[in-house]
């Protein structure tokens, strides 16, 4: 951690305070402030969000691929979306890019999805 006003594991350890709100996480591939790896993990912790990796992006929220899925996000959260009930799912999804990607239950594994 980087010794902020987070403990180490806080956000982890918290998240089913918050599992009830409808979610998209967002993170640039080649992010090397908050790597996708710490989006992964709060994905796994968070199986009713939907992960989105955006393929060309790092961490800054100017470029183009991360506001247009930040933007995506946005409408999906909002009545005018997909994602404004609670939704139930044995693992996370991933988006990477345009390719959609569910985990299978116990064996950690993702398989195409639609």
């Amino acid at each position: 951690m980087h010794g902020g006003f987070l403990a180490e594991g806080q956000l982890l350890d918290g998240v089913d305070r918050i599992r009830h709100l409808p979610a998209v996480i967002v993170n640039g591939r080649y992010d090397l402030c908050c790597p996708p790896v710490s989006a992964f993990d709060l994905a796994r912790r968070w199986p009713e969000a939907t992960l989105r990796i955006v393929p060309d992006a790092g961490h800054s929220a100017a470029e183009a691929g991360v506001i247009r899925e930040v933007l995506r996000a946005l409408h999906e959260v909002t009545s005018e979306g997909r994602l404004t009930g609670r939704r139930t799912r044995t693992g996370p999804r991933l988006v990477i890019g345009d390719r959609r990607w569910q985990d299978r239950p116990g064996d950690g594994c993702a398989v195409r999805g639609q």
